[in-house]
C-alpha cells in the first residue's frame, strides 16, 4: 500500500514538474502575457478561421483565411453558408484593402471600393474589415479566471499548451431587455515559442426577445513568412449595380453613356460679355431634359441660356471599380473643352451628365452635383440617381425633370444670382440635399427679379 502511494505521489510530482518545465514555472496568466509579447513581435502571420452564428431564425457558417503583415491586413477571404427563410445573395467575400469584393449566388462579382464607402468617419465600426478576424492580444488580455488545461497533442506530433478563461460581456444601454451572456475562450500555444496555435471563443447571448450563439475558431498557420495577396476577380462591377440593377449607365451600358449626345444641337458658343448660362452636355444626357431646362430658364427667369457642343466623357476619367467620375475632375475636363468660357466669370458654365458622380476625398457614396460660387461660376449635375427607373420604378419624366431642375435651380441661384442657402427644406436654396427625397420637398421658383 505504501509502495503504491509512493508511486502515485511520484507520478503526480513528475507531471507537475513537466508542466512547470513547459511554462518556465510561470502562472497561467504569466504564460498568456508571454504569448502576447511573442505574438506582437512577429512581422506577419496567416490564419484560417471558422465562424458559426446560430439563432432562432438563422444559422450562418463562415470559413476562410487571412494574412496580416506589420499590423495591417494583406487580405482576407471567406465563404458564407446561410440557412434561413430568405435566399442568400452573397456567398463569398474577398477583402483586398481597401476594396471588398463579393460574389453572389449567380457567380457574379461586385466590389465596394473602398469597403467603408458611405459610412461617416465617426461611425466606422471598431472592428471593420481592416481589423483581424481574431485580435489575439485583445482577446488574451481581457481573459479572467485563466486556468491551465490538459495539453493537446496534434497531428503533427507537437504537444500544445492549453489554457482557458472567461470574458465579461458589456451590453450597451440600447440592448434588449434582460440581455445577458458569457464568453468562453480557449487558447493553444506552441511550447517552444509561446505563439498561439489556435484560439476558440464561444459566446452565448440571451434576452427577453431572442438568443444566439457565436463560435469562432482560428488556427494560426504560419508566422514571419512572406505574405502575398491573391489577385482580384477578373470581371467585377460596383456593388451599386447589385443594389440597383435597373439603373441606366451601368454594366455593359456604361461605355455607351460616355459617348456624346448627337441628338442635341448646340445653340452657340456662349460668347459675349453679359451674364449668361452655358450648358455643356457631357455623355448621353437626355435631349428632352436639356431642351426642358433651356426653355424653363429662358421663360421662367428671362435668362440668356446657350447649349455648347455635346461632348464625350473619356473612359479614363471613371474610377474602374466604382464606374463613377470624380465631380471635380469632370469640371476640370469641361474647362479644357471650353477654356475661354471657363475663364469668363460672366459665363455660368454647367455640365449636364447622366453619369454617376462622387468625391474622391469624401466618404459619401455619390454626389448629385458639385458647384463653385458666384466668383467661380462652374458646376456639374448628374441625372443618374434622379430618374425613378434607377430605383426600379416606372418611368416618370415629370418627376425626373423636376428633380434635376430643382438642383440646377439652386446652382443658378448660387452662381448666377449670388443667393444665400437656406435651412428650410422647402426653400429652393435648401442647403442639405442628400438625395431625391430632399429635391421632391423643395419648391420653386427662386424669389428674384424677373421671375415669372
Amino acid at each position: 500500500m505504501a509502495e503504491h502511494l509512493h508511486i502515485t505521489l511520484f507520478g503526480a510530482v513528475a507531471a507537475a514538474l513537466a508542466a512547470l518545465a513547459c511554462t518556465g514555472g510561470d502562472s497561467p496568466g504569466d504564460t498568456i502575457e508571454r504569448s502576447i509579447d511573442a505574438f506582437q513581435a512577429t512581422s506577419s502571420y496567416r490564419t484560417a478561421f471558422d465562424v458559426t452564428i446560430s439563432g432562432e431564425d438563422v444559422t450562418s457558417k463562415t470559413n476562410g483565411e487571412a494574412a496580416y503583415q506589420a499590423g495591417h491586413t494583406v487580405y482576407s477571404k471567406m465563404s458564407i453558408a446561410l440557412v434561413s427563410p430568405d435566399q442568400q445573395d452573397v456567398n463569398e467575400m474577398l477583402f483586398l484593402p481597401p476594396d471588398l469584393y463579393m460574389r453572389t449566388t449567380d457567380d457574379a462579382w461586385y466590389v465596394q471600393s473602398p469597403w467603408n464607402q458611405g459610412i461617416r468617419p465617426s461611425e466606422v465600426p471598431k472592428y471593420g474589415f481592416d481589423e483581424p478576424i481574431v485580435d489575439y492580444p485583445t482577446v488574451a488580455r481581457e481573459l479572467s479566471g485563466i486556468e491551465r488545461m490538459p495539453d493537446e497533442k496534434v497531428d503533427s506530433g507537437e504537444t500544445l499548451l492549453a489554457f482557458g478563461g472567461e470574458e465579461d460581456l458589456d451590453f450597451p444601454a440600447e440592448a434588449p431587455a434582460g440581455a445577458k451572456g458569457k464568453v468562453r475562450v480557449e487558447i493553444r500555444l506552441h511550447p517552444d515559442t509561446y505563439l498561439p496555435a489556435a484560439v476558440r471563443t464561444t459566446t452565448g447571448v440571451s434576452s427577453e426577445e431572442a438568443s444566439f450563439a457565436l463560435d469562432i475558431s482560428s488556427q494560426f498557420l504560419a508566422y514571419n513568412e512572406a505574405v502575398s495577396a491573391p489577385p482580384p476577380p477578373a470581371s467585377v462591377r460596383p456593388w451599386r449595380d447589385f443594389e440597383f440593377p435597373q439603373a441606366v449607365c451601368t454594366g455593359e451600358r456604361f461605355a455607351a453613356c460616355l459617348e456624346p449626345q448627337t441628338a442635341i444641337q448646340p445653340t452657340g458658343a456662349c460668347s459675349g460679355t453679359a451674364r449668361r448660362i452655358c450648358f455643356v452636355p457631357l455623355g448621353q444626357i437626355s435631349p428632352q431634359l436639356v431642351q426642358h431646362l433651356v426653355d424653363h430658364y429662358r421663360s421662367q427667369y428671362g435668362l440668356t441660356v446657350e447649349v455648347l457642343t455635346p461632348s464625350a466623357v473619356p473612359g479614363d476619367l471613371a474610377d474602374p471599380l466604382r464606374n463613377q467620375i470624380d465631380a471635380s475632375t469632370m469640371i476640370g475636363y469641361m474647362g479644357g473643352l471650353f477654356p475661354e468660357v471657363y475663364a469668363d466669370q460672366n459665363a455660368v458654365l454647367i455640365g449636364l451628365t447622366p453619369l454617376d458622380l462622387y468625391d474622391s476625398t469624401s466618404h459619401f457614396r455619390y454626389l448629385l452635383g458639385v458647384k463653385g460660387n458666384v466668383s467661380d461660376p462652374r458646376a456639374v449635375v448628374s441625372s443618374f440617381r434622379m430618374d425613378p427607373q434607377f430605383y426600379g420604378n416606372a418611368p416618370d419624366d415629370e418627376l425626373y425633370f423636376s428633380r434635376y431642375r430643382k438642383l440646377l435651380t439652386k446652382y443658378v441661384g448660387l452662381l448666377y444670382y449670388g443667393l444665400s442657402t437656406s435651412l428650410d427644406p422647402k426653400n429652393p436654396m435648401y442647403d442639405h440635399i442628400l438625395g431625391p427625397d430632399d429635391l421632391d420637398r423643395m419648391r420653386e421658383p427662386l424669389q428674384v427679379d424677373g421671375s415669372h
